[in-house]
């Protein structure tokens, strides 16, 4: 969905459709929420949101190839084994896992499990995703 310069909000709304600066999505294991994060000029705010909501419902209907796919896949499974290379975020993943599961898998481990995952999966997955808050900031003209 968003993350990584092949992720659909990348590639459509900041790259095909302009209407982003900067647009991404993370995941919140311990809270279970996902988050968009995005800077958007105020005026294209409307047509950011709509297109955003789009692509994860693009995401949802399964409307990825196999070749974005894999980009998703290798991008996660790659970002799970560096951290290995981290003795602070190995630290952040085991009290993530912990409150968030109750136990803790190894990064080599997950990244098996990801390798695993089904287009379909992930299309089951987004459909379980819904929209609970948007949130605008913005700034105040001096003067």
């Amino acid at each position: 969905y968003g993350g990584t310069a092949h992720s659909k909000l990348f590639r459509n709304v900041r790259e095909r459709m302009s209407l982003c600066y900067f647009v991404s999505s993370m995941l919140d294991a311990v809270k279970g929420l996902m988050v968009v994060s995005s800077g958007v000029e105020f005026a294209q705010f409307d047509r950011a949101e709509q297109a955003i909501l789009e692509q994860l419902e693009a995401v949802r209907r399964g409307d990825f190839d196999q070749g974005e796919h894999q980009a998703a896949v290798r991008s996660v499974v790659n970002a799970l084994l560096s951290r290995r290379d981290s003795q602070g975020q190995m630290e952040q993943d085991c009290v993530t896992q912990l409150l968030a599961v109750g136990g803790w898998t190894a990064p080599e481990e997950l990244a098996a499990a990801v390798e695993r995952v089904s287009p379909q999966q992930v299309a089951h997955v987004a459909g379980q995703i819904g929209l609970d808050t948007v949130y605008r900031l913005t700034g105040k003209e001096e003067g």
